[in-house]
């Protein structure tokens, strides 16, 4: 997860494609508990349809309370659901979460 301020966060995962997949939308949320027990939750979706030639996903998700902001060096959980189109028409969701991700800043490349 990579972030330019504390107020919203990049979110993004590896896409692996059952032969029978053609296209997905991501939505997901992160939550991160501070100190003084005060949490912070943010969320978001994708703003694309990915297919299969993707082989990751990304999503931003903003923190639902602008007063509160993200520390980076406090661990987050976060939270997403694909909703994945298949070639037979029909769509199946896929859940899952993880936890103790860390907070990145972004950077940008300087040529060596």
């Amino acid at each position: 997860m990579e972030t330019d301020d504390h107020g919203r966060l990049t979110v993004s995962g590896r896409i692996t494609w059952d032969p029978d997949e053609v296209s997905a939308t991501f939505v997901a949320a992160v939550v991160q508990l501070k100190p003084q027990g005060r949490i912070v939750m943010a969320s978001g979706r994708s703003t694309r349809t990915f297919r299969r030639s993707d082989d990751w996903w990304q999503a931003e998700v903003v923190i639902a309370d602008p007063d509160d902001q993200f520390q980076y060096n406090l661990p987050v959980a976060g939270w997403a659901v694909a909703s994945v189109k298949e070639a037979n028409g029909g769509s199946e969701p896929y859940p899952w979460e993880t936890d103790n991700l860390v907070i990145e800043r972004a950077t940008a490349a300087v040529a060596q």
